[in-house]
């Protein structure tokens, strides 16, 4: 299958889901070298986990949604992620509290719930 790149639309979400997956990886690497606690360092390997992963999913569902609740559904879940792993970071790194993981952990259940049904809908 020949795959030409320049046919493909620019995609700021697929963007932000690569750039969420790299950081999600020198998350993990940091989490993994930089001799933290033990707390600290699982915490910063659930943050790189939920950036790589929601990461992915971004940077793989972005160029095929077109409908408004598909779009949202992917804003949703980079904003829960970002609210969530962000939480966990700064968190394990500079000591703040962990307000926001809840939220974002909500925003990504919704976000997915909602590009599920999106999916489906004809």
């Amino acid at each position: 299958m020949f795959y030409d790149r320049r046919q493909r639309k620019p995609s700021p979400t697929a963007c932000i889901g690569g750039l969420f997956a790299a950081a999600g990886i020198a998350l993990a690497a940091y989490a993994a070298h930089a001799g933290l606690t033990p707390m600290s360092q699982e915490q910063l390997q659930t943050a790189s986990l939920y950036l790589f992963g929601n990461g992915i999913g971004l940077a793989a569902l972005a160029t095929g949604t077109t409908r408004l609740v598909g779009r949202l559904a992917l804003f949703g879940i980079a904003l829960g992620t970002v609210f969530f792993s962000g939480s966990l970071a700064f968190n394990a790194i500079h000591g703040t509290g962990t307000a926001l993981a809840p939220v974002g952990g909500m925003l990504m259940i919704i976000g997915w719930g909602l590009w599920a049904i999106d999916a489906v809908r004809s």
